[in-house]
């Protein structure tokens, strides 16, 4: 069983103006998101049914840390359930808040480089196909709205261009 928790609070933020506002947010579980390399030219993107918005959409692996497990270990395990592919070296990219006026959600993003093919292990209600992408195909995806998942776009620029 996952643990993680999703909780809107409203309460009262001291300002560094001094002043205090009632402040409403969602206290929210951290992420993490996997960009797998395959080579210098190539990643693997995931196709996955989002019943939230009602269509496919482009992402890369991704999963709520449960409780305090390491985030690299989780990050590791999603890949594996998503993708089906282990990497033999997984390293940090960068972090970012998902909506920092509203939630305190980070996101942890990770490189999976030296991949091994095995087979996916989906839960239930994850609908995922896998897909190798060009990394130039993956911007011109971008650039004509066919990735939709802001945190897929902020992983592949930043590791096309911000590296």
């Amino acid at each position: 069983m996952e643990e993680f928790s999703i909780n809107v609070v409203k309460e009262d933020k001291k300002l560094p103006n001094g002043k205090t506002a009632v402040w409403t947010y969602v206290k929210h579980t951290d992420a993490v998101m996997i960009l797998p390399i395959l080579n210098d030219e190539e990643i693997i993107m995931i196709k996955q049914y989002r019943p939230a918005i009602g269509k496919w959409v482009y992402e890369l692996p991704a999963g709520m840390i449960e409780g305090s497990e390491d985030p690299k270990i989780r990050a590791a395990k999603e890949l594996a359930e998503e993708t089906g592919f282990t990497a033999g070296s997984i390293k940090p990219l960068f972090e970012s808040y998902s909506s920092p006026g509203f939630s305190t959600e980070k996101i942890l993003f990770f490189t999976a480089t030296e991949l091994k093919k095995g087979r996916q292990m989906l839960e239930e209600n994850e609908i995922i196909t896998v897909e190798r992408v060009k990394i130039s195909k993956a911007i011109e995806m971008i650039k004509s709205n066919r990735v939709e998942s802001g945190y897929t776009i902020q992983a592949i620029l930043f590791y096309c261009f911000a590296r």
